[in-house]
């Protein structure tokens, strides 16, 4: 499906005329590409800035611009520079979180996360190639909009509640000293 939404329909038929041996592994090369490029591209640099642009938004509406919501809000407090905030998060969740089950109840909770911000993403391809070949795109864009809406406010949820657990284990201090030693925060 995927593989039809960016090449067109003689290219496809191609694809699937190469045999049952070739044609799968086309198909898999083309969801692995775009799965690569949904992960480290377009997430990294679109869908997660707007989670986090999203969760200053609730932070300061309810006051709390300096008592974040999320991680990446709390690596704002602590003074790491803009660019290297989610390295950080990153890097703390790998150090404080010790509990094994727990570290992998929330990879397996962001990769989940991750899928809906992948189905927005193909839905927005979809909606393109709908609208070059038909002009009838709006059924893709409001399936886009509900489930990025979606997304958004799982992500948010997800991303409270880590931050809710890590505070509860580690003081600001703790975590200022790690940031310094690993060169986040001067």
């Amino acid at each position: 499906m995927a593989l039809g939404l960016i090449v067109d329909r003689e290219q496809t038929e191609a694809i699937l005329k190469a045999g049952s041996y070739a044609a799968p592994f086309a198909v898999f090369a083309a969801g692995l590409l775009l799965s690569l490029v949904q992960r480290h591209i377009v997430s990294e640099y679109f869908f997660c800035n707007i989670m986090h642009l999203a969760h200053w938004i609730w932070d300061g509406a309810r006051g709390r611009q300096n008592d974040p919501s999320s991680m990446t809000g709390r690596m704002r407090v602590l003074g790491v520079p803009f660019g290297r905030r989610r390295i950080a998060y990153t890097a703390i969740r790998r150090r404080f979180i010790g509990d094994e089950k727990l570290r992998e109840l929330l990879n397996v909770v962001h990769s989940e996360i991750g899928a809906l911000y992948f189905t927005v993403a193909m839905l927005l391809v979809g909606a393109i190639v709908s609208a070059q070949k038909s002009n009838d795109c709006a059924w893709f864009v409001i399936f886009a909009i509900a489930v990025f809406t979606m997304s958004v406010g799982i992500d948010i949820r997800q991303h409270t509640e880590e931050a809710r657990i890590l505070r509860a284990k580690h003081t600001d201090d703790d975590v200022r000293g790690f940031l310094k030693g690993e060169g986040f925060i001067a």
